[in-house]
């Protein structure tokens, strides 16, 4: 659940108005984009502390006229129990939260879904499954991958169906969603639940390195299939080298002791 808390406040704060920079405090006007402005201010703390019940009042207003963003931002404050000032509430959480997916606002719909399967006591699977599968439609690649582990192990009313997890970790994977091309590779490696392929296991290795900032351990991966070969994957001992010169570069000592041996 922390991850989904830690990745929503990233994108708050690169999607925000901008007041976190200049420190100009928002002009206050009765209208909603203004009051959802100013709650915005607060939120952050621009130039001051946060104060997160003046941003849960200015939210608030702008909600009440509309504002899907406003209706969000309120779920969250709600749902979670470190904004000082602001009462953790799941009832308030899900109506605003609710409000906020009717209205498609943001990633609402994912954060419905993630809510009840996260958040709500008892979870309802049911209801996560819905919001959770009208984002992923749209588009949301953590929805696709919790969907997708949904059905690979199946969910209380949830049925257990592999074709359904396969299509969506693909969707999430296709999206550079690491722990999606992570499940692809072991997919294919082991052979769990879908047909073990060494050549489509390694492809989705590929993809991982070929993200920006890839882990190192998946360099060396690489490296290792190349270095030793894998039953359908011939050793090539120039493509190894590529990957663990990657590795060395950050520091790895594993790759600099391997790239050592093929000199």
């Amino acid at each position: 659940m922390r991850i989904y808390v830690f990745i929503f406040i990233i994108n708050l704060l690169i999607s925000s108005t901008g007041y976190a920079l200049d420190c100009k405090k928002p002009i206050d006007k009765p209208d909603m984009v203004s009051q959802y402005n100013l709650a915005e201010y607060y939120f952050v703390g621009n130039c001051t502390k946060a104060n997160y019940k003046k941003a849960e009042q200015y939210y608030l207003n702008s909600a009440k006229q509309g504002h899907g963003s406003s209706a969000l931002r309120l779920g969250f404050l709600y749902a979670e129990d470190h904004f000082f000032g602001v009462k953790t509430d799941y009832i308030l959480a899900e109506k605003w939260f609710k409000i906020a997916a009717n209205k498609n606002a943001g990633d609402g719909k994912f954060r419905l879904g993630n809510f009840y399967h996260n958040y709500k006591r008892p979870k309802d699977y049911i209801l996560a499954e819905k919001w959770l599968k009208e984002a992923a439609e749209q588009g949301h690649k953590i929805a696709q991958y919790d969907l997708a582990n949904f059905y690979k192990t199946g969910k209380s009313n949830i049925k257990k169906d592999l074709k359904k997890s396969y299509f969506w970790m693909e969707k999430a994977g296709k999206q550079s969603l690491l722990h999606a091309q992570i499940e692809m590779v072991k997919a294919y490696q082991t052979g769990d639940y879908l047909k073990k392929d060494e050549l489509k296991s390694l492809s989705w290795a590929l993809k991982i390195t070929s993200n920006k900032n890839p882990p190192v351990y998946w360099l060396n991966y690489v490296g290792d299939i190349f270095y030793n070969g894998d039953g359908r994957v011939s050793k090539n001992l120039k493509q190894a080298k590529k990957y663990y010169q990657r590795a060395a570069k950050k520091h790895n000592q594993y790759a600099k002791e391997q790239l050592k041996k093929m000199e």
